[in-house]
Parts: C-alpha cells; sequence; structure tokens
C-alpha cells in the first residue's frame, strides 16, 4: 500500500500527486514510492516530477518481467507518445541482480565512447518474482521474501544511429554477463587460492612462506579476484597449455573477445618459466578491465612443481588489488616489503638521515602497481636515484622494461613549475614515437614537492624489445619542458 502523501522526500510526494492524478495501478504506485524513496531531490532540481515519473513508468515496464538471472537491458531515445515522456537524450534502463560493481563498470562502458551521462538514477529495491519472473511485489531493499534488483536509469548523450545504439547495449550486456560471472565465481576463486597454497608445500624453498603470506594478504579483501585459469604441462612436457574445465569468473571463457588473450605475452614454455627468479609472478595481464575500475588487470601467476622441482603448471588469477592497497604502508604487504627491506640494505644510509628518510618517503609514494611488479635490481636503480634528485633537482628519466618486453615504464620528474598539460602531451608523443607504441597510460603526482612526477606506461607491440637511448630521451625531455615554460612565460 502506498504510503501517505504527506511523508517522505519532497520527490516521493511529488510523484505520489501525479500517480494519483493519473489514477494508476495501487502496485505501481507503490512500485514507484519505493524507486524514489532514497533519491536526493536536490540532484534532480532541474527535471519536472513528471519527467522523472514518466521515465521511473518506462523502467517498470522493463523489469515488470524478468528471466531469473538475466539482466534486463533497454535502450531508447524517448518519445512521449511511445514512452509517455520525453528526453533530448537516449536513456539506457537496465534491471538485473544486485552486484558489486554495476554502476562503475557500466558508467565506464559509456565513459570509453566519449558520451556524456546526463542523469543516473539506481534505486535497489527489494522484489519479488513468480517462477516465470513476473514481479509480484515491490518494496524496499532487503524486505523479507524479496531480493535485492539495481534499477539503473542512465540519460546519455543522444545516439540516433542504430548500429551504434546495439553496439552499446551489445557492450553494457557483456559488462554485465562478465559481472554476474566475477560475482558468481568469487567464492571459488578464493578456493583456487588455497590450492595454489597447497601446491606450493610440494617442492617449497626459502621464498614459499613469503609467497604463502602474500597469497593469503590477497585473499583478504586485497585483491578483487576478477577471474581464474590453471595451466598445466602439454603431454610432451615442453609447454603449458590452458586446462579445459575450470576457469572462472572473467576466464571462464576461453574464447572470450576481451580476456581470453590476458596471458599473451607471458611465457608458456618450460624451460622458460623454470628460469623465473620466483615461483610467484606479479606483473600486468594484457586485457584493460571493464569490470569495476579501468586500467590492465593485475595478474598473480603461481608456479606449481611436482616433489622434483620441475613446473608441471601455474594457477593464474586476473583481478585488481583494492583501493584501499595503494595508500597503506609497504610494510604491510608480503613481498612488497621484502624488495623495501633488501633497497635500503642496499643503499646504506645513515639510519634516520635525511637520504634515508627522503629514501622511505620515494619507497612509500612510489607508483604502487610498479612496486609490486618491479624487480628489486631495478627499484634500487630507480629509488636511489631519485633520491639524488632531490639534491640537485633537474629534469630525471627512469626507464624500466617489462621482463617480456611487452611495455616500458617511464618514470619522469622535472622542476613543478615546469609541468603542464602540454608539456605532457608533447613527451607522450616523443615517447610514442620513439617506442613505436601502440598506446600510452599517464598518471600524475603534483603535490608539495617541487618536483612534479610524470609515470607513463608504453605498450610496445608484443615481444618488441627496442634498443633505445636512455640518455637521449631524457635529454629530449629536458628540452620540451625547458620550451614549455619558455612558450607560457611569452604568451
Amino acid at each position: 500500500m502506498m504510503n501517505d502523501s504527506s511523508s517522505g522526500n519532497s520527490l516521493q510526494r511529488n510523484v505520489r500527486e501525479i500517480s494519483e492524478r493519473q489514477k494508476i495501478a495501487s502496485a505501481l504506485a507503490d512500485h514507484l514510492d519505493n524507486y524514489f524513496e532514497e533519491i536526493d531531490a536536490d540532484n534532480f532540481a532541474e527535471a519536472s516530477p513528471e519527467e522523472l515519473h514518466g521515465a521511473a513508468t518506462q523502467h517498470h515496464r522493463l523489469g515488470f518481467s524478468r528471466p531469473a538471472e538475466q539482466a534486463s537491458i533497454a535502450l531508447y531515445t524517448p518519445d512521449f507518445d511511445r514512452h509517455g515522456w520525453h528526453s533530448p537524450h537516449t536513456v539506457i534502463d537496465i534491471v538485473t541482480d544486485d552486484m558489486p560493481f554495476l554502476v562503475d563498470s557500466v558508467t565506464m562502458v559509456i565513459y570509453n565512447k566519449g558520451l556524456v551521462i546526463h542523469r543516473l538514477m539506481h534505486p535497489v529495491l527489494g522484489i519479488e518474482r513468480d517462477k516465470t519472473g513476473t514481479l509480484q511485489r515491490s518494496t524496499t531493499r532487503g524486505s523479507a521474501g524479496t531480493r535485492n534488483e539495481s534499477w539503473i536509469h542512465l540519460e546519455i548523450d543522444r545516439i540516433g544511429d542504430r548500429e551504434q545504439q546495439k553496439q552499446l547495449q551489445d557492450e553494457i550486456s557483456q559488462v554485465l554477463a562478465d559481472i554476474r560471472a566475477a560475482v558468481e565465481d568469487f567464492g571459488a576463486m578464493r578456493q583456487r587460492v588455497d590450492n595454489a597454497i597447497s601446491d606450493l608445500a610440494v617442492a617449497p624453498n626459502e621464498e614459499t612462506p613469503e609467497i604463502v603470506e602474500f597469497l593469503r594478504w590477497s585473499a583478504k579483501e586485497n585483491f578483487v579476484f576478477l577471474g581464474y585459469a590453471h595451466f598445466g604441462a602439454d603431454n610432451n612436457g615442453a609447454e603449458l597449455k590452458r586446462t579445459p574445465d575450470g576457469g572462472l569468473g572473467l576466464l571462464r571463457n576461453p574464447n572470450h573477445p576481451r580476456f581470453g588473450h590476458c596471458r599473451a605475452g607471458i611465457p608458456s614454455r618450460l624451460t622458460d618459466l623454470e628460469k623465473l627468479p620466483s615461483a610467484l609472478t606479479l606483473v600486468k595481464a594484457d586485457a584493460r578491465s571493464i569490470v569495476h575500475r579501468s586500467g590492465y588487470l593485475d595478474f598473480i601467476g603461481v608456479l606449481q612443481r611436482d616433489a622434483s622441482g620441475k613446473v608441471v603448471g601455474q594457477h593464474m588469477f586476473v583481478g585488481l588489488y583494492a583501493a584501499h592497497v595503494y595508500h597503506i604502508s609497504t610494510k604491510e604487504i608480503p613481498v612488497v616489503r621484502g624488495k623495501i627491506a633488501a633497497v635500503r640494505a642496499a643503499c646504506d644510509f645513515v639510519a634516520g638521515g635525511h637520504n634515508d628518510k627522503t629514501l622511505r618517503n620515494t619507497l612509500e609514494t612510489y607508483p604502487r602497481d610498479e612496486l609490486i611488479e618491479i624487480e628489486t635490481e631495478d627499484l634500487l636503480r630507480i629509488a636511489h636515484g631519485i633520491v639524488m634528485l632531490h639534491e640537485h633537482q633537474r629534469v630525471r628519466v627512469f626507464l624500466r622494461n617489462d621482463r617480456w618486453c611487452r611495455y616500458v615504464s617511464a618514470l619522469i620528474y622535472m622542476p613543478r613549475d615546469r609541468f603542464d598539460t602540454n608539456v605532457r602531451l608533447r613527451i607522450m608523443t616523443m615517447l610514442s614515437n620513439t617506442l613505436h607504441a601502440g598506446s600510452v597510460d599517464f598518471f600524475i603526482n603534483v603535490d608539495e614537492s617541487r618536483l612534479a612526477r610524470l609515470h607513463l606506461i608504453t605498450r610496445t607491440p608484443d615481444g618488441t624489445c627496442y634498443e633505445y637511448d636512455a640518455e637521449a630521451i631524457e635529454r629530449e625531455v629536458a628540452r620540451l619542458s625547458a620550451a614549455g615554460r619558455m612558450n607560457c612565460n611569452t604568451t
């Protein structure tokens, strides 16, 4: 039964009045009342209550019947005669089981298309359906006898081309299916962590305890597990091949158009894997995430050995480190803390002295993804150089090759007053041309320090190891930054 018209927020009260005037069915009126209960009216001050009422009513038509464990999606441009309301924008309506990452992932698809989101409503409702999926009751989330469902309404830039509409709807449908796979398989992926730990015990060595600690740390809500697959030695014992069954999450389907090649560029030949310095591989996978947040997926590989120490397989996990991992102390991260200790020992600065404090700050503020995957030798070389840079402030470029030549990481420091968007773009273009990069990702850090930091990841064609002149690149960056400052001074 609909609530008293005097209760609720102002938007709810307006919607109730419209429902009463239109004499709509009580079940729909109750649904609309719950739909707008948690929506902040102040965020929709520019929209008329009639417009929002019409949008929510059309959304209800979509969600009135929905097959179990399937998302319902509609993409349309509202027309009053057909939909009961009008908008200059294209609308995306979604009804699905409530799950993590939904809004982040769907909006990421839209933004990746260069489209603007003009309005977003996301009520989570308690829904009761019959066996056919027909809506029986709509109430507040968590109510007895209901399941929580996400009803997502977005209004985006108008899309007139039907093919573009279909392509966007297909991409959103795929993302929602990927989210469901990851959520449904999360428990099973955590179990595979235990399996990997058990396999490490077959042929342990001095690094095994720290690897086990890292895996347990990852499973304690420090890593968002999105996919898993197992690779075993082929019949000839020469190469790892994916185990036909057992893929989980994003890696359920070995032929997934986006995630089927996550392992591209990472060696599969057993002779190459035997040479790895550790049973634990922490790198970026060769696929961008479209779940939760953008960026390349993080790859955790754990070698599996038999009792003789021979590599016979690998556990492969992909996902994203949790957001808080980028802010906690490095002392809390197994494996990483070992690199930190090794670098501090090798630098051998006076404990508590100026250089030691600068080094500790450098390591704590080092790009966290880099810190997780970088080899200790590279970290020592770069971190020591950064400490020395703070004494003689100038432009410096620290380059690091990915172990398998998939990308080059460039940490660029320059006086803060030299850095701006134009300088960044010039440097990115220069580095892209020099390394023949397919793409360049950038990350900026400008704080109270007198130095600005620009971190570039240049993705190179698989297996391409370029010979480049690091000193020449540094000189060119210095020239570009100085030219940028001169241009600013003359304008």
